[in-house]
């Protein structure tokens, strides 16, 4: 066999190999977000532990790991692989957000505020991405901002509950008790919880790639 024919062969078995991986990969991610929403953590990180080993280079794998690595407390992992998932796709919009709860999920209000900027700067519409930075603003208690983002948030998307709510907590602290009210009694009748009130510590209103 000539060097040429051996040397296509093996071009030829590396490609067939790097599909069989891709492949692995995206069965194993889609077991792993099978996992995710039946909330079944721990089995979700193994699955996209898995698609990370058969391709080091899946953002997918990495963000959807991070979601799950977030919601089981493990904050400072959830970081780590929210940054990887960047690197691998900077332009991803929803791991700049995510990552920024995450930040605010462990009291780095300053990081946070500068992922869902840049989440925005991406995805101008992104109405999450204004809500989860006015709830990092609100933990640094400015509740201007707070509002500003959550009245962008409302503006985007009518019937944000979680952002009613914020902005409700947020008049209330600034002492606009009829704005406050107002505020309280619309995520109420979205049938948000905890009576309609939301102090910017309380759980974000879902994850993933919204």
């Amino acid at each position: 066999m000539s060097r040429h024919a051996i040397l296509f062969v093996m071009l030829l078995v590396n490609s067939l190999s790097m599909c069989a991986s891709a492949d692995s990969a995206t069965e194993a991610c889609l077991k792993g977000k099978s996992c995710l929403e039946k909330g079944d953590l721990i089995s979700a990180i193994t699955a996209f532990t898995e698609a990370i080993k058969e391709d080091h280079k899946s953002s997918d794998a990495y963000y959807y790991r991070a979601l799950a690595l977030r919601k089981n407390g493990e904050l400072d992992k959830a970081i780590a692989d929210y940054t990887e998932a960047i690197q691998i796709d900077p332009k991803l919009p929803e791991a700049y957000n995510n990552r920024g709860i995450a930040y605010t999920d462990n009291s780095e209000y300053d990081k946070a505020i500068t992922d869902c900027t840049e989440a925005i700067r991406l995805n101008p519409k992104y109405a999450e991405a204004y809500y989860d930075r006015g709830r990092a603003y609100s933990q640094k208690e400015n509740l201007v901002k707070a509002i500003d983002d959550c009245t962008v948030a409302i503006r985007l998307k009518p019937n944000f509950a979680a952002a009613y709510s914020l902005r409700g907590w947020a008049y209330e602290k600034k002492g606009e008790k009829v704005k406050a009210i107002v505020d309280f009694a619309r995520a109420k009748k979205l049938e948000y919880p905890l009576d309609g009130r939301e102090s910017p510590t309380s759980p974000v209103p879902g994850d993933g790639k919204k």
